[in-house]
């Protein structure tokens, strides 16, 4: 029974933390797009608007107005992708907040002929 016992703790501090036996993809995510969020496509997003990027974000929290970061990566001389990074921490509350954000998009991003958004589901949406 000790033996037994011995084992069982450290397996359960491993499940609870998620620390032993964690998926390192999770953690290359939180690296690329930050803080948990989901995109949501609708008829009207994700969509480029003539120089505006709107897209509907999804994540749970306290509060709404959580702060993202375009980022881009250009894949050659006529792909871009995009994506975006939650600054935010994820926040302990029941609260599912669904908000269409709008970006600007440089020069540099809108001539270019391919342009795909990448999600952290690992969803791409072909915008161009």
């Amino acid at each position: 029974m000790v033996k037994t016992l011995g084992l069982f703790l450290p397996l359960a501090f491993c499940g609870m933390s998620g620390g032993c036996f964690g998926d390192f993809g999770l953690e290359e995510n939180r690296v690329r797009f930050g803080y948990t969020y989901s995109l949501l496509p609708d008829s009207t997003s994700p969509a480029i608007v003539n120089d505006t990027l709107f897209v509907r974000v999804a994540y749970s929290g306290c509060s709404g107005q959580h702060a993202f970061t375009l980022q881009h990566r250009f894949a050659g001389s006529s792909h871009v992708e995009l994506w975006l990074y939650k600054d935010t921490p994820d926040q302990m509350c029941d609260a599912y907040w669904n908000e269409l954000r709008r970006w600007r998009l440089p020069q540099s991003i809108r001539t270019s002929q391919s342009i795909l958004l990448l999600d952290p589901s690992g969803r791409q949406y072909k915008l161009r």
